[in-house]
């Protein structure tokens, strides 16, 4: 994959492909980014930002085995 952010001073672009593209189906995409986005729309990082919107999903009944689930799953899948 090939990502690159560039400011172009013409209505033309240039891109130089890796050979492994070559005679690949490949697709390009163009969009403009926002240079100044708003301090509202600023993605958030933050685990309190996003915290309880699962709340409506939660079991009630399973919330005493999430601390031991990952291990007792990789126990059930490789037996060790």
């Amino acid at each position: 994959m090939i990502r690159e952010i560039v400011r172009p001073t013409d209505h033309q672009l240039t891109i130089q492909l890796p050979r492994e593209y070559i005679n690949q189906q490949i697709e390009y995409i163009i969009f403009p980014l926002q240079s100044n986005p708003k301090p509202s729309e600023q993605p958030t990082t933050s685990l309190d930002a996003v915290g309880g919107i699962l709340h409506p999903y939660a079991a009630p009944e399973k919330i005493e085995q999430e601390a031991s689930a990952w291990a007792e799953h990789v126990m059930e899948k490789y037996g060790r």
